[in-house]
C-alpha cells in the first residue's frame, strides 16, 4: 500500500482538506499529514492548537498526523518547503508528496522549478538585486521581474502554485525518490475564509461536520493576545543582540526596537517596521523569531525530529514501519524529546520555547510546560 504526504498547516481543518484527504483513500493510499504546530508561515499563532488540528485530520480520514516542529513550521515558502520535504524524506516510508495549487498542471510548475534553479535566473537575479532602482521590492516582487524579462511570460503565480514549486524544487535538490502530485484547488475553499468566518461570525459551516463542534468546544490562539508582551520585549531589547536572529537584515533589527518605544499595538510596529519593502508575514516572523532566538543556520539544517500528533489504527502500524525505516527521532510523547542529545536535543528546545511563547497567545494564559504533557489523539 502506497503511502502519501501531505505537508498542511490545516489552519484549521476545512472542507476542502477533507477532499484532499478523501482523493488519497480513494487511491487505496494512506494520508500521512506533515502539519505546522503552534506557530504558520504566516508568523502567527494557528488559531487552534497543534492536536485539535490533528484529531481533526484523523476523524475525517488521515491516518497518521506528525508535527512539522518550529521554527521550520514559521518560515519562509522555502525554507517550509525543504523541511518539510526532508522530514518526509526522513520518514524512510513515502512515496508520493500530494499538494494543492491554483494551476493543477504539474509539468508546469516543474517547468517553473527548472527555469528558477537555473544558472541564467540566478546571475539575472542577482544583478537586479544590485540594482539600486530596485532597492524598495520585496524578494517575490523582484524573482517575478527577473523571471518575466527572462523569459517573456507572466510570472502571475499564486501563493499555492508558488508553494508547489518550492516543493518540486526541495524533491529535487535532495534527490528524493518521492513524486510530486498535484490536484486543482477548489475556489470556495479557503483557509483564510475559514478563519474569518470563525473569528468574525462565529460560524463553523466552513469546517467537515464531523469535526465542527471539537473546533467549536476548543480555545483560539491569536498573537495580538501577547500584544504587551511582545512590545515590551522588543522595548528593551538591543539591536546588536538581535541582529543575528533570522531576518534581522537590513535595520530591521533596528527598526523594530525603535519602533517599538512608541507604537502603542502590534499591528502598528508591524506597518512600521516592514513598510513598502517588507509583507507582513515577513516582519512577523522576524518578531517571533527573535522573541525564541532562531538564527538562519538553524533553519538551514534538516527537522531531527517530529511529535506524533495524532493516529489511526493503519497509522500505529505506520509508525511501527517509520520506527524500522526512518532516519527520525519519533516521539509518541512530547516529554521524551528530554532524552535527545545533540543537534536533535538543541531542536527541540528551541520548539519547546516556541510552545513557552504560544501560551501566552491564548485566550486563557497556560503554563509554558503546557504542550508536553499532552498525548496523541488515536481514532479508529
Amino acid at each position: 500500500m502506497k503511502i502519501t504526504a501531505v505537508i498542511c498547516e490545516y489552519n484549521p481543518f476545512h472542507r476542502g482538506h477533507k477532499l484532499q484527504i478523501d482523493s488519497i483513500k480513494a487511491r487505496g493510499e494512506l494520508a500521512l499529514c506533515i502539519m505546522s504546530g503552534g506557530f504558520v508561515q504566516r508568523g502567527i499563532p494557528a488559531l487552534f492548537d497543534k492536536y485539535v488540528r490533528a484529531e481533526s485530520a484523523v476523524r475525517c480520514g488521515a491516518d497518521l498526523v506528525l508535527e512539522l516542529p518550529y521554527p521550520f513550521s514559521c518560515s519562509s515558502a522555502e525554507f517550509f518547503a525543504k523541511s518539510g520535504v526532508a522530514l518526509a524524506d526522513s520518514l524512510g516510508v513515502v512515496d508520493n508528496l500530494c499538494f494543492g495549487s491554483e494551476c493543477g498542471d504539474i509539468e508546469r510548475l516543474e517547468t517553473i522549478s527548472d527555469r528558477l534553479a537555473s544558472p541564467t535566473f540566478a546571475e539575472a537575479f542577482k544583478t537586479a538585486r544590485a540594482d539600486k532602482n530596485n532597492r524598495n521590492l520585496s524578494y517575490a516582487s523582484l524573482r517575478s521581474k527577473v523571471y518575466e524579462e527572462l523569459y517573456s511570460e507572466g510570472f502571475a503565480i499564486l501563493p499555492n502554485d508558488m508553494l508547489g514549486v518550492e516543493y518540486i524544487s526541495a524533491l529535487k535538490a535532495a534527490r528524493s525518490g518521492i513524486q510530486p502530485v498535484t490536484y486543482k484547488r477548489e475556489a470556495p475553499f479557503s483557509a483564510t475564509e475559514s478563519r474569518r468566518l470563525i473569528t468574525s461570525e462565529n460560524s463553523f459551516d466552513c469546517l467537515p461536520d464531523e469535526v465542527a463542534e471539537l473546533y467549536k468546544d476548543s480555545e483560539q490562539y491569536r498573537m495580538e493576545y501577547a500584544e504587551r508582551a511582545i512590545l515590551a520585549y522588543y522595548r528593551s531589547a538591543l539591536p546588536e543582540e538581535i541582529k543575528k536572529y533570522d531576518g534581522m537584515t537590513d535595520g530591521i533589527a533596528d527598526r523594530l526596537v525603535r519602533n517599538a518605544k512608541t507604537c502603542t499595538s502590534l499591528d502598528m510596529l508591524i506597518e512600521k517596521v516592514g513598510g513598502k519593502s517588507y509583507t507582513n508575514a515577513k516582519i512577523r516572523r522576524c518578531i517571533i523569531n527573535g522573541m525564541v532566538g532562531v538564527t538562519t543556520d538553524m533553519l538551514k539544517k534538516k527537522p531531527l525530529f517530529t511529535n506524533v500528533l495524532a493516529f489511526s489504527g493503519e497509522g500505529r502500524k505506520l509508525i511501527r514501519r517509520i520506527n524500522k525505516q526512518g532516519n527520525i527521532s519519533l516521539l509518541t510523547k512530547p516529554a521524551h524529546c528530554k532524552r535527545m542529545k545533540g543537534d536533535a536535543r538543541m531542536q527541540a528546545d528551541i520548539a519547546l520555547k516556541a510552545d513557552g511563547l504560544l501560551t501566552l497567545m491564548c485566550e486563557n494564559i497556560k503554563g509554558a510546560d503546557e504542550f508536553l504533557t499532552r498525548s496523541p489523539f488515536l481514532g479508529e
